[in-house]
């Protein structure tokens, strides 16, 4: 089956920021989200819903559901328990948006947009079978002295949202990134990955993650545990019990990407670890966390710094890696445009079960910020069944966003493609 084109005015950054699930299985088609390009340079971001065939995956229609105020601003989807479907767009630094409809293919069936969150960006959205949404995000405090946080709240159906609990805080002020996911696994448990990057100076362009963490709740987000103990919030580099850890190299840095959850209820998450092996799918057991070495498999490709990442599983138990990367030597950073789409299969046990390239090689242009369908543990018989879908940008990047030379109405192809 082709990769469909969805289209030719992508952001930069059209399908990043995969905290959420950007692709939803639906009677009327397949809906899949996506942000555009400004037509203007310095105008909004257009957050975008395609509704696809549920077989070819061809673009029926698209509709903008919202607008934001940079290349940070997609959109995520899930649908609850009474088949209602629920978006949360944005924000960068601001309130997202959450706007439902009854009838999502119809532009004019969605409720007016309602403001969720303060200085908010990236949501991490999940439904329980109870109809509770459980929502996780970063908090950018921009006062003298402050410091980034990650907050947690949540929403039982037909209720208010509750006061912000924090999850997690950097240690110095400035800016910070925890790359943050959130799950419901099959017990009904919340599962929250995270990593602590930051810069003493508090600048983005030196910052360097230096730990990574997961956070259990088996109480609807009440109390936390992590690594089966109890633990203080909230989680500091200070009191954090670390999945990886490099506190004690300055130099060193590494970076985690999304988690899903196995039949065993515990995380699986890929790592680019700051010494070789560089490439690492972790996965959590009773006896603790395990490493399949991605190097060892495939030493022509390069896993050095981060990548950009999606990850899901199957119905067998498989676990589903897509990484955006190019051969050794081809060229270092998560942007380069010699980086393609890649898959890997894992099996229950961590072994690598296949691995394939995506995309064929183009090195003027990156194929990169991959999006996947994301299991649901609500609904195993039906969740990814025949194939995941995934989303993924194709083009350039547009840069550091305070440079002059900046320009934010670069646009990319969309693609949509079928494992």
């Amino acid at each position: 089956m082709e990769d469909t084109r969805l289209s030719a005015h992508g952001s930069d950054r059209a399908t990043a920021y995969n905290f959420s699930n950007k692709i939803l299985r639906h009677e009327q088609g397949l809906l899949v989200s996506w942000l555009e390009a400004p037509s203007t340079q310095d105008g909004p971001t257009r957050i975008q819903l395609g509704v696809c065939d549920a077989i070819s995956g061809q673009l029926q229609k698209a509709m903008t559901l919202g607008e934001g105020i940079d290349n940070h601003c997609g959109l995520s989807m899930l649908r609850a328990p009474d088949g209602r479907v629920h978006a949360f767009m944005g924000a960068h630094h601001g309130a997202f948006l959450h706007r439902w409809s009854d009838d999502p293919a119809d532009p004019a069936a969605w409720s007016a947009p309602e403001a969720v969150g303060p200085s908010a960006s990236y949501p991490a959205v999940v439904l329980d079978r109870q109809g509770m949404f459980h929502l996780v995000y970063r908090v950018s405090y921009r006062g003298e002295g402050e410091t980034w946080q990650l907050e947690y709240v949540r929403k039982p159906a037909g209720g208010s949202w509750s006061v912000p609990v924090v999850l997690a805080k950097c240690p110095v002020p400035g800016y910070s990134h925890f790359m943050h996911s959130l799950s419901v696994g099959p017990t009904g448990a919340l599962h929250v990955t995270l990593q602590f990057h930051y810069a003493v100076t508090g600048s983005a362009k030196q910052g360097k993650t230096k730990l990574a963490a997961h956070l259990r709740s088996d109480d609807d987000g009440d109390h936390w545990t992590s690594e089966g103990e109890s633990c203080e919030l909230p989680v500091t580099i200070q009191n954090a019990r670390p999945i990886v850890s490099c506190l004690e190299d300055e130099e060193a840095s590494i970076r985690i990407g999304t988690h899903v959850v196995d039949a065993d209820d515990q995380p699986w998450l890929f790592c680019a670890m700051a010494e070789a092996p560089f490439g690492v799918m972790l996965h959590r057991t009773e006896a603790g966390w395990q490493r399949t070495d991605l190097d060892a498999a495939c030493p022509d490709l390069n896993f050095v710094e981060g990548r950009s990442t999606a990850t899901s599983r199957d119905a067998s138990g498989r676990v589903h890696l897509l990484i955006s990367t190019a051969a050794q030597g081809a060229g270092q950073g998560w942007y380069h445009p010699a980086n393609e789409l890649h898959h890997f299969a894992f099996e229950p046990d961590g072994r690598i079960q296949s691995h394939r390239q995506l995309t064929p090689d183009d090195p003027a242009h990156a194929r990169w910020l991959p999006s996947i369908e994301f299991w649901n543990w609500q609904d195993p018989e039906h969740s990814c069944a025949e194939g995941h879908w995934y989303t993924y940008t194709h083009g350039l990047n547009a840069g550091w966003m305070d440079a002059t030379d900046y320009e934010d109405t670069l646009k990319t192809e969309v693609w949509l493609g079928r494992l």
